[in-house]
């Protein structure tokens, strides 16, 4: 969920209408956040306070609080997870198929050597076809993960929460 959100906002949003954003600046990641986020909450003005709401209801600053440092972080983690158990699946069926690889005795016959052989030759397919995998997608789970894990980790005290609200506070008053 976070990281098709995530990916979705990087390849879209920031290459489209969100492609001005640089997130060194305050206001810039009160957008990314306030994007990020829309599925799950709505951010408005009540005056001059900022008015949290989720699923239509309003809800405290503390317990958005709450939200985002034990079960967006929890969310996320468990992302993760899933995303190296997937990779480690497959590291492992490649280590179990080289262990499986019949070894060819002398003593074996025609027909014994020949059905070695072939069962030598389909691993040996099936590896490169599993090797070549861990090739191209390590990469992208690893562009992944650290997508994950930097979102994650972005805001995680509650002084840096506060600040951020303030963020969309002044954004909220000031767009057009």
């Amino acid at each position: 969920m976070w990281l098709e959100k995530l990916r979705s906002l990087s390849e879209d949003g920031l290459n489209g209408p969100l492609k001005y954003l640089d997130l060194k600046f305050e206001l810039h990641n009160a957008i990314y956040l306030i994007e990020t986020l829309s599925d799950i909450y709505e951010f408005t003005l009540d005056g001059e306070s900022i008015c949290i709401k989720k699923d239509k209801k309003e809800i405290t600053a503390e317990k958005f609080l709450f939200w985002w440092q034990i079960t967006r972080y929890s969310e996320i983690l468990e992302e993760e997870k899933k995303i190296i158990s997937s990779y480690e699946e497959v590291k492992k069926k490649l280590a179990k198929l080289q262990k499986n690889i019949p070894k060819i005795d002398d003593d074996d016959d025609e027909k014994e050597k020949d059905k070695k052989l072939k069962k030598i030759e389909d691993t040996n397919i099936k590896l490169s076809k599993l090797a070549t995998w861990l090739n191209k997608e390590g990469p992208i789970l690893k562009k992944n993960l650290q997508t994950l894990s930097n979102y994650r980790e972005i805001y995680p005290s509650e002084k840096s929460i506060t600040e951020l609200l303030k963020w969309i506070n002044v954004y909220l008053r000031n767009k057009v």
